[in-house]
């Protein structure tokens, strides 16, 4: 099996079956998530190429708009796994009143590790967003849609 050397910074040396094999323990489950979401819209454009020839062939512009519509639905996706938090942690709030337990941090630390590491949610709801995310969002015009998400300092990482 052909090997790739450490110098490609990838800890190590790893067979091309090991590096390619998908998703891999150290991938968190939000960017595994997100490539999922890029290899969608990847095979969905180069399946309708193969079958309208009428199309201008795969170039940049194709690139930016794949690029593009991942971070939207990603960011869209995510917003709305933050919604649902609120949801849950309001349901359980009530039931809390009730029986007179704690705070469900389980419910909180699961939903960050789902979105996590390139968002966050506090335990009131509140969806922030790393910096470096910020900065993808705006060079892809979409600033928009992150009006309402509060941007994470390097101190809140």
């Amino acid at each position: 099996m052909p090997r790739l050397p450490s110098a490609l910074g990838l800890g190590g040396e790893q067979t091309l079956d090991t590096l390619f094999c998908f998703p891999h323990k150290a991938t968190p489950p939000s960017v595994a998530h997100l490539y999922m979401i890029a290899w969608r819209f990847i095979i969905t454009d180069f399946y309708q190429l193969n079958y309208n020839k009428e199309l201008p062939p795969f170039d940049e512009v194709q690139a930016y708009s794949i690029y593009k519509r991942t971070l939207e639905r990603y960011t869209t996706l995510v917003m709305a796994k933050a919604k649902a938090y609120t949801i849950r942690a309001f349901i359980h709030a009530r039931a809390r009143e009730r029986s007179g337990a704690s705070h469900p941090q389980r419910l909180l630390n699961r939903t960050n590790h789902t979105i996590g590491p390139l968002f966050q949610i506090d335990a009131a709801g509140t969806l922030s967003i790393t910096e470096r995310m910020a900065k993808r969002l705006d060079a892809a015009h979409l600033g928009h849609i992150r009006k309402n998400i509060r941007i994470l300092t390097h101190d809140e990482h």
